[in-house]
């Protein structure tokens, strides 16, 4: 048996002002760079022995293509706020 567990990350970027906002042709937002390239943001899992120290992701490959398995859907928005 599993449960649902929802993830909320909303982070706030000081964005150069060349970074613009682009729909792909499937309407999902992407960041498109001064440099051509585009870039999507996704969540990043981190691990730690213990919560009190430091935490990273050396050794999440395998962790990660097992949680983007279980991943019902991801929703990902952009948008630019204030100055």
């Amino acid at each position: 048996m599993t449960k649902m567990l929802e993830v909320n990350i909303k982070l706030f970027i000081h964005a150069p002002d060349d970074w613009e906002i682009h729909k792909t042709s499937e309407a999902t937002d992407v960041i498109k760079l001064p440099n051509g390239q585009y870039l999507d943001m996704t969540f990043t899992p981190m691990l730690a022995h213990d919560p009190e120290q430091e935490w990273t992701t050396e050794g999440t490959d395998a962790l990660t293509e097992e949680l983007m398995d279980w991943v019902e859907y991801e929703e990902v928005t952009f948008e630019f706020v204030g100055h």
